[in-house]
């Protein structure tokens, strides 16, 4: 079992850092962008970051073979679930993801319904980047004058 310096072992960072949202486990920890706009997972294990779908992967099945992936058979890729998790080659990563759209999101993480307010271009929930916009606002602008 992997442990992190903390002695905290790496599958309970696991459980930890994400929760269940229908058939997958959704990571909510930190999270880098990809060149196609989803995001996915990252933990730290030994001062490295490392995509946390491959980290819960190797813990289940071992290394991952060179030359494969793993690819996300429920298109969420901040899914964590290695049941949803499964050992192919990019070619093959990339055929799948052409002929299966990924799963839109309903709700973002404050509860407002994403799939009719949509994601702005960061990946933001768009009622969410408005009440962070009116925050920014108002913290910048000066009181009113006194007459």
């Amino acid at each position: 079992m992997r442990r992190s310096p903390t002695g905290t072992p790496v599958s309970d960072r696991l459980a930890r850092l994400s929760h269940t949202e229908g058939e997958c486990r959704i990571w909510h920890g930190k999270t880098v962008p990809s060149r196609g706009g989803a995001r996915y997972g990252q933990i730290k294990i030994a001062g490295r970051l490392r995509p946390a779908h491959r980290v819960a992967f190797e813990l289940e099945h071992g290394v991952i073979p060179p030359g494969l992936e793993p690819d996300h058979l429920c298109r969420r890729t901040l899914c964590i679930r290695v049941e949803h998790l499964e050992a192919v080659t990019h070619g093959e990563n990339l055929r799948r993801a052409i002929r299966r759209p990924r799963v839109v999101l309903s709700h973002c993480r404050n509860g407002h319904l994403v799939a009719l307010l949509g994601r702005t271009v960061n990946g933001n929930c768009r009622a969410c980047q408005r009440v962070n916009d009116r925050r920014r606002y108002a913290a910048r602008k000066p009181p009113p004058k006194e007459i």
